[in-house]
């Protein structure tokens, strides 16, 4: 019964632990990518985690999950359309399993 109530809040809490990620790396739009400054942060190796548009890295119990900023610049250059935008969260909730 425990489990039958804890389950949907922790995967509620990783839902939104990965938004929260999401946003941090979309306000870093300076940087190549976000995900360079959370895997900084994490004191880890740039080179063990190279970025590309949809890449999951499996950082202990966290997966980050590589995007490009939904800046005006990117979508109207083509770099990132809806369809890859909407997958990204579509391979979170994946990861998720909600």
């Amino acid at each position: 019964l425990i489990r039958q109530v804890l389950d949907p809040i922790f995967g509620l809490f990783k839902f939104i632990l990965i938004l929260l990620l999401l946003i941090l790396v979309f306000k870093s739009a300076k940087s190549v990518s976000g995900s360079s400054n959370i895997i900084s942060a994490l004191n880890l190796k740039q080179k063990l985690y190279k970025f590309k548009h949809g890449n999951k890295h499996k950082i202990d119990n966290l997966i980050l999950i590589d995007s490009y900023h939904c800046s005006r610049y990117n979508t109207n250059t083509g770099r990132l359309n809806q369809e890859m935008f909407e997958k990204i969260f579509f391979e979170a909730k994946k990861e998720l399993k909600i």
